[in-house]
């Protein structure tokens, strides 16, 4: 859950007069979490442990191939 981070990042955008604008990567980021969240949500125990692990590692890939572009 990175809530906490994003909280302090938005604080800090604001306190440098800075505005985050909509972008095509958010919209994608969301879209894969949202997919990821409905994938999550018919399954418990070792299923859910399995599909959250291999949703975070997918996601988390992502933002670093896009980070080294």
């Amino acid at each position: 859950d990175h809530s906490l981070a994003h909280k302090q990042s938005q604080k800090n955008l604001a306190k440098a007069g800075i505005k985050p604008t909509e972008n095509t990567l958010g919209d994608e980021i969301k879209s894969i979490s949202e997919k990821a969240s409905a994938e999550l949500s018919g399954k418990s125990g070792k299923d859910f442990d399995r599909a959250f692990v291999e949703s975070q590692i997918r996601m988390h890939r992502q933002v670093l191939d896009t980070v080294d572009t």
